[in-house]
């Protein structure tokens, strides 16, 4: 009998997922009529979870891709993208936000092991 993993234990999955997320939040983001920085704030926060499901690279593009979507179709419109001091900016925030997401569940899933401190001889005999 084959046991297969789970689809979702798989990262390329969650990847897909969380891009499919991204968008969705972005729909509902504008559907809702919400003002840029309450998109933002929300992409922001979705980003920072998603982030922590990749590895920082794929974290990375996450948060690339979530200010290609605040700023192509909530700022903008029609996927229009500009490179303005505040985009960039937003595009950093983004990126660190995913990236930082993803620090945090890698550094609690990978402890850093302590060295034991060498055993000294003294006082032993042979």
């Amino acid at each position: 009998m084959s046991t297969r993993p789970h689809p979702l234990d798989q990262v390329e999955i969650r990847f897909g997922i969380g891009g499919g997320v991204l968008v969705l939040t972005t729909l509902a983001s504008r559907l809702a009529g919400l003002d840029e920085q309450y998109a933002a704030l929300a992409l922001l926060s979705v980003t920072a979870v998603l982030g922590a499901t990749v590895g920082r690279v794929r974290a990375a593009v996450l948060g690339l891709t979530a200010w290609a979507l605040l700023t192509g179709f909530v700022t903008h419109r029609y996927g229009v993208l500009t490179f303005a001091p505040s985009d960039l900016l937003l595009m950093t925030a983004l990126v660190a936000t995913a990236v930082g997401g993803s620090s945090v569940v890698q550094r609690a899933s990978h402890p850093t092991r302590s060295v034991p401190a060498p055993r000294s001889s003294y006082g032993r005999t042979a």
